[in-house]
């Protein structure tokens, strides 16, 4: 039996599909109430693969987390949110992606019925510019870290 991913339908909403803030300074930076949402994580193995996807759902970007309330709220999927930390953003191919408690990739797909997309995706590249956290399997250059002593040098 697969495990319940955490990104799903841990998400509480108000009566009117607003999600609740995790903080108490999070404000919604992005919304569209007509976007349609592909959430797949595994290896392509239909063991390990799952698919989750929505003709029409409403897409909240804030300033902590990307948010998905699908319109048809089923048991299996009532809701999607992930920190934004955990996100980067491949642009060539329009998708978002992070890694799961599996350590498989994840990628979530958007489309927008009734606007640009550019604006979507120029506020998330916004916001992750100014995450302080990226994921682990990104490498950054630390400039504080010295290079370990050569071999040679140590008995020279």
């Amino acid at each position: 039996m697969k495990k319940t991913l955490e990104q799903l339908n841990s998400t509480l909403f108000t009566s009117n599909n607003i999600p609740l803030p995790v903080e108490d300074d999070e404000d919604i930076l992005y919304y569209n109430p007509n976007t349609k949402f592909v959430f797949q994580t595994g290896d392509g193995i239909p063991a390990t693969t799952r698919k989750y996807l929505s003709y029409k759902g409403f897409l909240y970007l804030t300033n902590y987390r990307l948010i998905f309330r699908p319109n048809q709220i089923t048991e299996k999927f009532s809701s999607f949110s992930v920190p934004i930390s955990k996100l980067f953003f491949q642009e060539q191919e329009n998708k978002i992606d992070f890694i799961v408690e599996n350590n498989f990739m994840a990628s979530i797909y958007l489309s927008f019925e009734d606007s640009d997309p550019t604006v979507f995706y120029k506020c998330l590249k916004e916001m992750l510019k100014n995450v302080s956290f990226k994921p682990t399997f990104i490498d950054e250059e630390d400039e504080n870290v010295e290079e370990p002593p050569l071999y040679s040098e140590l008995y020279n």
